[in-house]
């Protein structure tokens, strides 16, 4: 396996079971794209390769042209979540690394942890998910008021008819007025006026809940319900003092609490036992 990452001087940095591998000099006279291309098809000639998500994309290829160079390849072409160098450095204490030293944290990734991986594929832009709302704004401007807000709130179960834990993990805290914190959650809410959020997996791809979602304010409303979970349970301070493996529970918490959230929305029939299978037609 290869892992590559793409430098700001437009050259790819490799990496391999035995360290850095030299990529072979570019045919004069080609494009950026051209250029790309052309040392994609080479390193895919050669091993299996990983590369982040941004990466087609800065190296001025267009999804159809990586495409027809995937589909003539020998080799497959993988993809890994543009978060996961930041992590890993987090996890280990580290600075940031120049590109090659990037490309080895990929190749640590991806072959001590191949879950974190998975096989690129190309998607027509008429397949790509595309999300109607962009932000909170103006309402985030507007205390969450308004007849819009009221209504992106009225999507969610009855504030009253959520379980104690649900109640303290997204309410405003108040006792004589307990009610939803609206800005934790609405959110969530508006993710379910989405085109593609009518089934679970689509509402969970909306809000990017899994480790290749895609950067989105939904994704960084599932982020900083994962800090806040992960503070509350370990009673840390700082997120920063929170370990890997207990940033890994936080996130099966968080999208724990989320499918309960859902499930109460969209049924109305309360919260079934622990352990109940959510069917994926609800």
């Amino acid at each position: 396996m290869l892992t590559v990452d793409f430098g700001s001087d437009k050259k790819f940095r490799v990496h391999g079971p035995d360290g850095p591998v030299q990529v072979p000099k570019n045919t004069r006279g080609l494009s950026d794209a051209e250029k790309s291309r052309e040392t994609l098809t080479w390193l895919l000639a050669e091993d299996d390769l990983v590369w982040e998500s941004a990466t087609a994309g800065s190296s001025g290829m267009e999804p159809e042209m990586v495409r027809d160079v995937v589909a003539a390849a020998s080799h497959k072409l993988y993809v890994i979540s543009g978060r996961a160098v930041k992590n890993y450095l987090k996890d280990h204490d580290l600075s940031k690394p120049d590109d090659a030293g990037c490309a080895k944290i990929l190749y640590e990734i991806a072959t001590t942890t191949p879950e974190r991986i998975r096989l690129w594929h190309y998607m027509p832009a008429d397949e790509k998910l595309v999300r109607t709302h962009r932000s909170v704004r103006p309402h985030d401007k507007r205390g969450y008021k308004g007849s819009q807000p009221d209504e992106f709130m009225s999507l969610l179960p009855p504030f009253s008819t959520l379980p104690p834990d649900m109640q303290e993990l997204f309410g405003n805290g108040k006792k004589r007025t307990p009610d939803y914190a609206r800005a934790r959650v609405m959110p969530f809410a508006m993710a379910f006026t989405e085109p593609d959020a009518s089934t679970r997996e689509g509402y969970e791809r909306v809000l990017g809940l899994h480790d290749h979602g895609y950067p989105s304010f939904y994704r960084r409303k599932t982020i900083d319900l994962m800090q806040h979970i992960a503070k509350k349970n370990t009673g840390a301070r700082a997120f920063g003092a929170v370990t890997k493996d207990q940033r890994k529970e936080a996130w099966k918490v968080t999208r724990s609490y989320i499918r309960r959230l859902r499930y109460l929305a969209i049924t109305g029939t309360g919260y079934p036992a622990e352990g109940t299978i959510y069917p994926e037609a609800v």
